[in-house]
């Protein structure tokens, strides 16, 4: 009883000290009320901003810089890349749920960009990863320019009906990353492209299908640009601390370094406790950290706490990004570690169930 006593005191310190810390935390303001700007820290450049629009429901118009747009697909992911020029890279489109977007809403974001839709890239075969995909896309006739579908795992491994005719479509243009067999650093692809007129926006395939399961065979990604205040390690979902050892051991044994400002955690996120270790997490060291996924440690839904506890305890206090007040939302129906009942919005959507809004990275490149 005694030791349970203790372990309760520690725990109460703990998030009392995390409250403290986040409630102290500066947040820049935004004229339009419907945008919640995700900026802390006189250190933090101004070029890249991380928002969250609530009333955002169409892609806006390319203006010769680059956006990165993660849409709130509830349990799933689903993120639009704008290149400067226009050009548009969809990583992951997936989820059909009750819970965030429905595939009608996604149509309507997309609706007037499809024509510059040039790449899509779904990290691994898992249904909360492409099943909008197969609803946003039925014909070649309607998206002219795209040219490549990048795919993680095996054909095998998308035994969903409605992405096997979907596949079977686009066969032409589908390329299978390292014909679906593991790789780190060399993993036989060309990278995508994101056409700037100035800037270059390079993308380097980091890992991909190091997993025994559909899962674990994801894709993992840098997306960098020449401005310094810009790196965003992109991942779909990695089941296995070991596999994230991995990437980060080689990576780091060849001198190449993970750090970046911006990082999308996977949606399974520490479920379990199988990714989001210390290890890739303090390898990455992210400033702001996002996802498809408005609804932070709710249950079935990502990111877990303990990825939550773990971005806490790393992230710059200077620099981290939030939405306003933190939230310290208790589960009690989780037959979980009690630790896990807690949770903190770090991220830039409000913690509200009912604001189901897209996160915007938005990358100047004009400026000097």
């Amino acid at each position: 009883m005694a030791s349970q006593l203790k372990s309760a005191f520690i725990l109460f310190t703990v998030i009392i000290l995390h409250m403290s810390v986040l409630s102290a935390l500066p947040v820049s303001a935004s004229s339009d009320p419907s945008i919640k700007v995700g900026i802390t820290g006189a250190d933090t450049a101004p070029e890249t901003l991380i928002q969250s629009h609530s009333n955002l429901v169409s892609l806006p118009v390319s203006d010769g810089n680059l956006h990165i747009y993660a849409l709130p697909v509830g349990n799933g992911d689903a993120s639009v890349i704008q290149c400067p020029q226009g050009d548009i890279i969809i990583l992951d489109m997936g989820q059909m749920s009750d819970e965030g977007w429905q595939p009608s809403q996604v149509k309507s974001f997309m609706a007037n960009n499809l024509h510059s839709l040039t790449t899509i890239i779904i990290s691994h075969p898992t249904e909360s990863h492409y099943m909008i995909l197969t609803e946003l896309i039925t014909a070649y006739s309607q998206v002219p320019a795209l040219t490549r579908v990048i795919l993680a795992g095996h054909y095998y491994d998308y035994d969903r009906y409605e992405m096997i005719f979907w596949m079977n479509k686009f066969q032409p243009i589908i390329e299978f990353v390292n014909s679906g067999f593991p790789c780190v650093s060399d993993c036989s692809i060309e990278p995508p492209s994101c056409k700037g007129s100035n800037h270059t926006v390079s993308f380097k395939i980091l890992a991909a299908n190091l997993g025994e399961y559909r899962q674990g065979r994801s894709i993992t990604m840098h997306i960098k640009t020449e401005k310094p205040n810009f790196q965003l390690f992109w991942q779909g979902d990695v089941r296995g601390l070991d596999i994230e050892d991995q990437i980060v051991n080689e990576w780091h044994a060849m001198g190449y370094s993970l750090n970046s400002t911006h990082m999308k955690i996977g949606n399974r996120a520490s479920k379990y406790d199988e990714s989001n270790s210390e290890t890739l997490l303090r390898a990455v060291t992210p400033q702001f950290a996002f996802s498809s996924n408005p609804y932070p440690g709710k249950w079935n839904l990502k990111p877990d706490c303990r990825t939550i506890f773990r971005l806490v305890g790393i992230m710059s206090i200077g620099k981290r990004s939030r939405s306003g007040n933190y939230a310290c939302q208790n589960y009690n129906t989780l037959e979980v570690e009690q630790y896990e009942n807690w949770c903190y919005n770090i991220f830039t959507t409000s913690p509200s169930p009912s604001d189901k809004s897209v996160v915007a990275i938005d990358v100047d490149l004009i400026a000097d």
